[in-house]
């Protein structure tokens, strides 16, 4: 019995080419996505912050180890298990009180003075009276004295998580560095806030400020480029050609 061959038109095997291309990119992003939502949380390199994902509660006290709940209404203050970065957890200040307000603060973090540092945290929050809220970083001394501190303020509509990184110079004479998070601005305002995966690094140690980047290597190893030239020369050899051979060869209809 003969074969049956079918020789496909160089024009229309192109355009096939460009389409199986396209269903193969089109998968590739859909996969990358889903990748991405599996990757751990963008922690700095080198973070020194202890319980960056605050899950860690050694004493099963409800609350996260090295951080405590204050303000002038700890109600407000929830170690939230429904939405979060990295799971499980983060913080969440769930503030309706035109009177008051909630804030989570942590233990104090031995620092070096005059040091630059990174500070990378993740938020989400729908404020929805008169902002801002605020993420603070609080120096302080070696006998514990308040010396000085940074806010990060934050207000309006953001429903979802966006990561932020900070910079900053500890002042002259702070030797101790403690964060909170706090939903005022004024007693007034009012709103949901959250907050997760907080990392602290010295400067020097932060190669990029996109996350994952960091832990990238330079370059692959081996590291191979396609000569894409030569690429180019074999597919006019091979589709071009009337006089090549093989099974459903040439391509070239003529």
């Amino acid at each position: 019995m003969a074969a049956l061959v079918i020789r496909i038109p160089a024009v229309r095997l192109g355009v096939l080419c460009r389409r199986v291309r396209r269903a193969v990119a089109l998968l590739t992003v859909l996969l990358g996505l889903a990748f991405l939502q599996s990757l751990p949380a963008g922690l700095l390199p080198g973070n020194i912050w202890p319980n960056p994902n605050v899950e860690t509660d050694a004493n099963a006290d409800g609350v996260p180890d090295f951080w405590h709940r204050g303000g002038s209404l700890v109600t407000i203050d929830v170690w939230n298990a429904a939405l979060s970065v990295s799971p499980t957890h983060s913080f969440q200040l769930n503030d309706a009180s035109t009177t008051a307000y909630g804030e989570w603060y942590s233990d104090r973090l031995n620092i070096s003075s005059g040091t630059d540092y990174q500070f990378r945290y993740n938020l989400r929050y729908t404020i929805t009276n008169v902002g801002p809220m605020r993420v603070t970083v609080n120096f302080y001394n070696a006998a514990d004295a308040y010396v000085s501190g940074v806010s990060y303020l934050f207000a309006g509509a953001h429903d979802f998580w966006e990561e932020f990184t900070q910079s900053f110079t500890v002042p002259a004479g702070a030797t101790k560095l403690g964060l909170s998070f706090t939903s005022g601005g004024g007693s007034d305002v009012t709103g949901q806030v959250w907050l997760d995966d907080i990392s602290l690094a010295p400067a020097v140690t932060v190669n990029s400020l996109v996350p994952y980047i960091e832990n990238f290597p330079l370059l692959p190893n081996p590291l191979i480029i396609r000569d894409w030239k030569q690429t180019a020369l074999d597919y006019h050899q091979l589709a071009f050609n009337p006089s090549v051979t093989g099974p459903y060869l040439p391509l070239l209809y003529e």
